[in-house]
């Protein structure tokens, strides 16, 4: 299982959730990062559905660093957000 996965709010209002693994004041690296994506619900328009994709959806890095000037927050994610990015992650 991942240690120490955190949700990461941007600036722009994006969210991301993603193993930190350093934080020198500056700046975070993190590895395995995937964003947060809020999308409709055909069954059910008033309660949208919500998934994880790709951070950067065009590299292969694992580990990435993330400049804090552009952070607005970081948290622990719900619980079933964390389960689902273990999963992907090979945590369960």
């Amino acid at each position: 299982m991942a240690n120490n996965v955190k949700l990461i709010r941007f600036l722009g209002g994006e969210e991301a959730m993603a193993e930190v693994l350093s934080d020198n004041g500056s700046t975070l690296e993190v590895k395995n990062a995937v964003r947060i994506v809020v999308f409709p619900n055909q069954a059910d328009p008033k309660n949208p559905q919500v998934g994880l994709a790709p951070f950067l959806q065009f590299s292969d890095d694992k580990e990435i660093v993330i400049n804090k000037d552009l952070v607005v927050t970081v948290a622990t994610p719900l619980t079933e957000f964390l389960n689902q990015y273990n999963s992907i992650h090979g945590g369960i």
